[in-house]
Order: structure tokens, then C-alpha cells, then sequence
């Protein structure tokens, strides 16, 4: 991945943490990423008092799309990306079950390590794969 594009990426994920740090910028950015995340108060993180501009999971997918950015997928788990992709949501798709059918409580923990996983295993195997292609093996999709 050309530094350019990984710097693109990595400011796509620091979005809703940029309103943490600049919050004039907070109404707008809560109002673009209202369209990707339900803004929910009781599932939304605080910062020094300050609640994020998106839920708990979907921040985590957020800081996963930046260590994804920064740290390629491993040549192992690239090589089975199709099982690890379909895993990652298959556990995020239990989690989201289990907390709406009220048989977990809404553990912003849980959220952030799913939402992390959701947001790091894509883009960490778009790193992988766009990096130079002596170090960018085939993915396995079958």
C-alpha cells in the first residue's frame, strides 16, 4: 500500500476520534456519520465526559480501520481471509443477537473488541494486498 493510500485510510478511521480532539467539529461530524451508525446514547463511549459521536462498536471499527491501515495482515491469515472475514462477522452478528435479545447487557468492551476485529481484518488485508506483490501472497476465497 503506497504510504498516500495508507494515509487515507488511517484518516478515514480517525474521523469520529478527530471530534474528541477538535470539538467544534463534533455537529458535523456526528451528522456525516449518522448515515453509518445509530448514534445511540446509552451505547455510545465517553471521553473526559465528552460522549463520541458514534457507538461503542462502531468505534472500534473505526480504530480498526487505522491499525489496519498501519499493520498489514499477517501472511498466515491472509492466506485465509474468506474463513477469518466470515468469522469476524459471525461474531459481531452474535454479539448484536445476543445484546438485542437482551440475553447480554451492552457491554461497551465487547462492542469495541468486535467493532476492532470488523474494522481491522478488511482493512489490514487491503494492506496486505495492495503492499508490494513479493510480499503480498493470494488470498484464499474458495
Amino acid at each position: 500500500m503506497t504510504p498516500a493510500l495508507r494515509a487515507v485510510v488511517f484518516a478515514a478511521g480517525a474521523a469520529p476520534f478527530v471530534a474528541l480532539l477538535a470539538p467544534w467539529s463534533a455537529g458535523t461530524l456526528s451528522q456525516v456519520l449518522s448515515t453509518l451508525c445509530h448514534q445511540l446514547p446509552e451505547r455510545t463511549l465517553t471521553v473526559g465526559g465528552v460522549a463520541m459521536v458514534v457507538c461503542s462498536r462502531c468505534a472500534g471499527v473505526y480504530a480498526g480501520v487505522m491499525l489496519g491501515a498501519l499493520w498489514p495482515m499477517p501472511v498466515p491469515l491472509f492466506a485465509r481471509l474468506r474463513p477469518l472475514l466470515i468469522a469476524v462477522a459471525a461474531l459481531a452478528v452474535l454479539d448484536v443477537a445476543l445484546q438485542d435479545l437482551h440475553l447480554l447487557p451492552v457491554g461497551h468492551a465487547r462492542r469495541v473488541v468486535t467493532g476492532l476485529l470488523l474494522g481491522w481484518a478488511p482493512a489490514a488485508a487491503m494492506s496486505r494486498a495492495l503492499s508490494r506483490p513479493s510480499e503480498a501472497p493470494r488470498a484464499e476465497l474458495a
